[in-house]
């Protein structure tokens, strides 16, 4: 069986004066950041996640790192730095997400053997 979680972004800058900004591009506020690692450890301890999808907002993203954080994480940890080829795969929806993936496992990658 499939299930599908639907989370939305932590309080954005904007949330916090109470000023609706549709599809303008916010960053999360402190309070955002926090409620985003707190909804990565509950879905860390609760959850086995095979995809994350989020759109390209800033606030979007921002609350979908510390989740993909946390299930990249053990990819890291599994990759065998002897063995050759493909060892795992992550599939992103937007090019956006896909790089800023990207540079958040080469930043954890630096503190494992992973290439």
């Amino acid at each position: 069986m499939t299930t599908v979680l639907l989370i939305r972004h932590g309080q954005s800058v904007t949330n916090v004066t109470q000023v609706f900004t549709g599809h303008y591009d916010v960053p999360l506020s402190p309070l955002g950041q926090e409620q985003a690692r707190c909804t990565a450890a509950y879905l860390q301890k609760n959850f086995r996640i095979d995809a994350i999808y989020a759109s390209d907002l800033m606030r979007a993203m921002q609350t979908a790192q510390p989740t993909e954080a946390a299930f990249g994480l053990p990819i890291l940890q599994r990759l065998k730095p002897d063995m050759e080829g493909v060892q795992a795969l992550i599939l992103c929806p937007t090019r956006e997400l896909a790089l800023q993936i990207t540079g958040e496992m080469e930043k954890f990658a630096k503190y494992t053997d992973a290439k």
